[in-house]
């Protein structure tokens, strides 16, 4: 896979992304059938079973044997009847036919059900109905007709959905072999940075990343193993590093990915000797991103300031996260609007701003700056602006992706 040590365009880092998921070598795990929804098979699923086991009743009516209807003698009621999972009648008398219900066993000589409503029981305990219409094996489910036992019924690599869930226990299966989630951990490093709830001081900032991280993780059903948080020192960073991939197979790093005296993290992942994908992208925010992988291990070291953060989440990880996952789809559409007001950038970088899109109209909100997430608690999609564009103005078209 071609690496880069220089800045790349925001298309060629989401190609890499894209590209490395696909080294990713899964676990298999066995679980129960009921928490197997939204998994994939890591196996085939081989009936246990032919299904439906026995030869049933499609319909509530009569069973009836095909020679006796060709004839035109009188056919009577014997007044016995086949419910679901009670079995009276095993073979039924010429000339008689027996009650039966859905799913109910039919009589072994049986070759048709007719609807109760298509029958008339005389006084006589006769039963009347149209001869002309009736034809061999109707309104029967025979066994094996779905499946039979042996065969494939569901592949390996297929979703587990609810009906699939259905067509396993109908096999005889109680529990299935899935790949395993992708587990991810984060790492939140900084000298400055406290707990929300204690007090702060003067030279301190709360700590929002790994809640708003987090957060969003738990939207998209992506089980976070462990939170760890570091102060600015190699040691320290190290040891949660090593932690974290004891249980997880991605880590996202929040802070300490820059160039700064304390930007410890690059430095420490190349001695760690994670291979460096890329690292900087041609973009705002969220410019020094990282991006690395060892083995099955994947490393992303995502920007301290939250925006920026919170920009490459959405750009980045999440549709990372989401190929571990086995999903083929692309999980953010470009999508196109009309620009309601104006913007005003230099050339070389793509700008992700905060927007809002109301009515089929884009909107670029305030407080676009990297620290600032009061925009995006407004924001419902990233406005993309092309390192090439210059200069927006209302009424010009614009790409987006929904947040």
């Amino acid at each position: 896979m071609r690496k880069f040590s220089f800045m790349i365009s925001t298309k060629e880092a989401l190609k890499l992304v894209l590209k490395t998921a696909d080294l990713y070598k899964p676990d298999s795990v066995r679980v129960n059938i009921e928490n197997a929804i939204g998994q994939k098979l890591s196996e085939n699923i081989i009936a246990k079973c032919n299904s439906p086991s026995f030869t049933q009743s499609a319909m509530d009516g009569y069973a009836f044997r095909l020679k006796d209807i060709r004839t035109n003698k009188p056919i009577k009621f014997a007044n016995l009847e086949n419910s679901a999972g009670i079995y009276n009648v095993k073979k039924i008398q010429p000339f008689t036919a027996c009650r039966i219900f859905t799913g109910a066993k039919l009589p072994l000589n049986a070759d048709v059900v007719i609807p109760q409503e298509l029958v008339q029981l005389t006084n006589e305990n006769l039963l009347i109905f149209d001869r002309n219409k009736i034809k061999y094996l109707d309104n029967i489910r025979l066994a094996g007709s779905q499946f039979k036992k042996g065969d494939v019924i569901l592949k390996k690599g297929d979703k587990i959905n609810a009906p699939r869930v259905a067509l396993a226990a109908s096999g005889g299966h109680a529990q299935l072999k899935i790949y395993k989630s992708p587990s991810v951990s984060i790492l939140v490093t900084g000298n400055e940075l406290i707990e929300p709830g204690k007090k702060i001081s003067g030279d301190k900032t709360y700590e929002s990343n790994s809640l708003m991280l987090k957060a969003i993780l738990n939207e998209l059903n992506i089980p976070v193993n462990q939170i760890f948080k570091s102060d600015d020192v190699k040691t320290d960073i190290v040891q949660k590093i090593n932690l974290a991939f004891n249980n997880s197979n991605v880590l996202l790093i929040s802070g300490g990915i820059s160039v700064g005296k304390y930007d410890l993290v690059s430095g420490i992942l190349k001695k760690l000797r994670f291979e460096t994908i890329f690292y900087k992208v041609k973009q705002k925010p969220g410019k020094p991103l990282y991006f690395g992988i060892k083995g099955n291990r994947f490393i992303f070291g995502l920007p301290g300031n939250p925006a920026a953060s919170l920009t490459c989440f959405y750009e980045y990880v999440i549709p990372f996260i989401s190929k571990l996952n086995g999903n083929i789809t692309p999980t953010h559409l470009t999508k196109k609007a009309r620009l309601k007001n104006s913007y005003e950038k230099k050339k070389g970088l793509t700008h992700f701003l905060k927007g809002k899109i109301v009515n089929d109209s884009a909107f670029i909100l305030p407080n676009q700056e990297s620290y600032k997430l009061t925009s995006f608690a407004e924001a419902n999609c990233l406005i993309i602006v092309p390192d090439h564009i210059t200069k927006l103005k209302p009424g010009d078209e614009i790409n987006y992706h929904e947040i």
